[in-house]
């Protein structure tokens, strides 16, 4: 009888084996560009499942150059993939369908490029390497939230977190080099970047799974004084806290909504208005409305003051005053106070009427 530790790692050996075979196969698959078989997905999701991550005990030394090499493969097909979908591709089933592959590629190429990590004889000193594999694994993670596969989104995250970990551990050293070196300096901020997406997604997540108290949790982890060098990032988390918003507004727990409007509001706010991008505005002008909608389904003053407070910002600061969205928002706050501030009501009428455009449907309707 064969010893039991020899037994144990001839099924170690055989477990790795069996990625590297199917990672191989996959890639072959994608680079020939013919059809993928219909079970592929369902491979891939049992091989992630299965495998990820793999446990300490695994014999991967030698193999990070080809376990890099295959996930860094997967990737490019998926991304490859990913640029053919978008350019065709109208039937909606079979969309989410290929989005769902398109997922777990990314997923199982990610996981393959963290094992070659931590495969390498200096995982933790190769910061540059900690700061590409932190931004595939932000990426991946993004990737499967945005089309709705969670899962797949906390096997990521879980690996995310220890590169979150290993990053906020550096952040208190300050060491006198660092004051001259302009790379770390660019190191160190890009690595707090980071960390704060890493948390948004982590925010995410939670809300996406009905997990507010968790989402307000992971909100505290954020420093938004710090995001407003970056107005992207800044960006970002104001469009997550909207979509927090939006949802929580969707369920009428307008309380919650409105604490989450007005965080959302406090990332754009932190940043100077040419730095944000084009898409700010209307961004703000979506928050608004969710504000205004939480006025009109609660009898408040304080907050019927805020939502109006709002309006006049879209019109002064982001030129919006000649934006029919705007005016009938303020249309609806005016109908909302009684007694009726009838002058007040007539002069929006009025404006409402000068920004009508008459169209054959609109003068049917």
């Amino acid at each position: 009888m064969a010893p039991l530790k020899s037994v144990k790692r001839d099924a170690i050996d055989r477990r790795l084996q069996q990625v590297l075979d199917f990672a191989n196969q996959t890639c072959a698959l994608l680079n020939d560009r013919a059809p993928l078989p219909k079970t592929l997905d369902g491979e891939l999701d049992a091989i992630i499942k299965r495998s990820f991550p793999f446990p300490a005990s695994l014999p991967l030394i030698g193999k990070a150059s080809t376990l890099d090499v295959l996930g860094s493969q997967l990737w490019n097909a998926a991304t490859n993939l990913l640029r053919d979908e978008e350019n065709g591709g109208d039937n909606v089933r079979d969309h989410k369908a290929r989005m769902r592959l398109l997922v777990l590629l990314r997923v199982f190429g990610f996981h393959l490029i963290d094992a070659a990590h931590h495969t390498s004889s200096r995982p933790n000193t190769d910061r540059d390497q900690r700061i590409r594999i932190f931004r595939i694994a932000l990426k991946a993670c993004r990737f499967s939230l945005d089309h709705g596969e969670v899962e797949m989104a906390m096997k990521v995250l879980e690996r995310c977190s220890e590169y979150a970990n290993a990053a906020e551990e550096d952040f208190p050293i300050v060491r006198i080099a660092d004051a001259t070196d302009g790379d770390e300096t660019d190191r160190h901020g890009t690595l707090k970047n980071l960390v704060a997406e890493y948390y948004l997604l982590r925010l995410t997540y939670a809300w996406k799974t009905d997990r507010y108290d968790l989402a307000d949790h992971f909100f505290t982890k954020l420093n938004l004084d710090e995001m407003a060098s970056s107005p992207a990032l800044a960006e970002k988390a104001a469009d997550v806290f909207h979509e927090a918003a939006r949802i929580l507004a969707g369920k009428k727990f307008w309380e919650a909504a409105n604490r989450w409007c007005e965080r959302a509001v406090s990332a754009l706010e932190s940043c100077e208005l040419e730095d944000l991008s084009h898409d700010a505005p209307e961004l703000r002008l979506a928050i608004t409305g969710i504000v205004v909608e939480g006025c009109l389904a609660n009898s408040n003053a304080g907050l019927r003051q805020r939502a109006m407070n709002l309006i006049e910002q879209l019109e002064s600061a982001y030129s919006m005053s000649n934006r029919m969205a705007v005016t009938l928002m303020r249309f609806q706050i005016l109908m909302a106070v009684q007694p009726l501030q009838l002058a007040d009501v007539d002069a929006v009428m009025a404006k409402m009427i000068r920004q009508g455009v008459l169209t054959d449907k609109s003068f049917k309707t």
